[in-house]
């Protein structure tokens, strides 16, 4: 257990670390400039290279991670966290704590400069792999990160690089939004609750809850992950659906052609 502790650890400091030196080692005005010069950017309203390559990296790997549960493993989850059973690949121990650290970095560069936004962010995203790692199921709940595609196109959606590129990558963006977001991710939470629900053992510790009698079961899935996941699917599920609708207003406005599929140049960047 020290062993694992100590890399997850390790593991989030060294990408903090990377951070910090990805900050320093490109400034923002030179990636701006190779953008104009190299891809085309007509105007660039914000772009933000560290989140890009992170959502990249994190949404593909994560990606990968539930294509081999899917195909390759007789039981899946949420089943093998209630059965105590390994995460199926090396990328579920190793998604959380990069994620951790890209937190952790981002906090270390914003605190400064008080982007409470950015603040906020980094800090509901580490206290909740914490509380999760605390809770010893942290590396079952990689797949979640799968969520990192639309973000990777949600950072493209700020260069502008012309009517048919930006139209492409507002529907993909939109289309990942949905998909990931507001269908597979709710889907998952109801599973996981279902399942709970269906352990539950008469008289057990969950009560008249959906709990699950640990007692009965000898679940990983004690009472309290099950109310965390509970609180945290509510939360998250009803600011993907605000946001969501958001979403789908300004699709709907740009294919009946009410909103121009070009970047407006306010405020930009180069």
């Amino acid at each position: 257990m020290t062993s694992i502790v100590s890399s997850w650890t390790a593991t989030a400091v060294a990408v903090a670390v990377a951070y910090q030196i990805l900050v320093k080692a490109v400034p923002e005005p030179e990636v701006y400039r190779l953008l104009r010069k190299h891809c085309g950017a007509q105007s660039i309203q914000r772009f933000d290279l560290k989140s890009t390559i992170h959502s990249l990296i994190i949404g593909v790997a994560a990606t990968c991670s539930i294509l081999w549960d899917a195909f390759f493993t007789e039981v899946h989850e949420p089943a093998r966290m209630y059965m105590c059973m390994p995460p199926t690949t090396w990328l579920s121990w190793t998604l959380p704590p990069i994620e951790a650290g890209y937190a952790l970095g981002e906090l270390f560069t914003m605190i400064p400069q008080r982007n409470w936004q950015y603040i906020a962010h980094g800090t509901l995203v580490l206290s909740t792999l914490s509380v999760l790692r605390w809770l010893g199921v942290v590396a079952h709940a990689s797949r979640i990160l799968v969520i990192h595609v639309s973000t990777a196109f949600l950072n493209l959606r700020g260069i502008d690089l012309g009517p048919r590129v930006n139209g492409a990558i507002d529907v993909c963006f939109a289309m990942s939004f949905i998909l990931l977001r507001l269908v597979i991710l709710p889907v998952w939470w109801v599973q996981f609750l279902a399942y709970g629900y269906g352990l539950k053992g008469d008289g057990g510790a969950g009560g008249g809850g959906g709990g699950v009698d640990v007692r009965a079961t000898a679940s990983c899935v004690t009472n309290a992950v099950y109310r965390v996941v509970v609180v945290g699917g509510v939360l998250i599920h009803g600011l993907n659906l605000y946001w969501g609708l958001l979403v789908c207003k300004k699709l709907w406005q740009k294919l009946r052609g009410r909103s121009a599929l070009h970047r407006s140049k306010a405020g930009s960047n180069g």
